[in-house]
């Protein structure tokens, strides 16, 4: 008997038989499909670590050159000393290791009830210094930017009156006030200096002898700030 023979005897055989092998066909492809969607997935999350690799290390890369920078450039800070009794003179710090040149600074004085607050951002009206003439401020150097001579407050209250008002708590004064200054050694961003600003307030202190006081729980926080 032919095969061809056969299979016309057995034709529903033969087409298990050819079923069967179609079945087996589709099973080894689509086990050859899992392989190779298992190989892409494994290659994806390889690539996507080797980029947070890649991407970790450029940002450690970056706030270490930031860092560098940072410990390099010009930084203003303000204190505040007492000449004599009632006076008090504010000064401002390169304690930076690289030059800067003031640009602006702006000082306040203001005197509260002891009921009342500071408003929630500061407001800077009495411009020190305006920047017309350059002024280098070299690292270590120290200059007054502001004195206030409480016994001549120009105020609405008498002087010895304002001065018996804060003695017993009644009034409070907070000094405050922005500089703005520009590191001279800095590189440019985008053809322009960078701005740095210094924010810094004080609290007079009630008591014989001491002096303004800048704690961050004294006032609200953009009143002191360094960028």
């Amino acid at each position: 008997m032919t095969i061809s023979g056969w299979l016309h005897d057995h034709e529903s055989l033969a087409i298990w038989i050819e079923g069967i092998a179609l079945i087996l066909i589709f099973g080894l492809e689509l086990k050859e499909y899992w392989r190779q969607g298992r190989e892409r997935k494994e290659q994806h999350e390889e690539l996507a670590a080797q980029m947070k690799i890649a991407r970790d290390a450029a940002d450690a890369a970056r706030l270490n050159a930031q860092a560098v920078i940072n410990a390099e450039r010009a930084w203003i800070v303000v204190t505040a000393e007492a000449s004599e009794p009632d006076v008090f003179e504010f000064r401002a710090k390169n304690v930076g290791k690289t030059p800067a040149k003031f640009v602006s600074s702006f000082c306040e004085m203001s005197v509260l009830d002891r009921s009342d607050k500071l408003p929630a951002e500061p407001t800077y009206k009495t411009e020190m210094y305006d920047g017309l003439q350059p002024t280098l401020f070299p690292p270590t150097d120290a200059r007054a930017i502001f004195r206030k001579d409480l016994r001549k407050s120009q105020l609405s209250l008498l002087d010895e009156e304002l001065l018996r008002c804060i003695s017993a708590g009644f009034k409070e004064v907070y000094f405050f006030g922005s500089l703005s200054y520009v590191d001279t050694l800095a590189p440019e961003k985008d053809g322009k200096p960078v701005f740095h600003e210094t924010k810094w307030c004080f609290k007079l202190i009630p008591i014989v002898g001491a002096l303004p006081l800048s704690h961050p729980y004294l006032f609200p926080p953009s009143y002191v700030d360094y960028s």
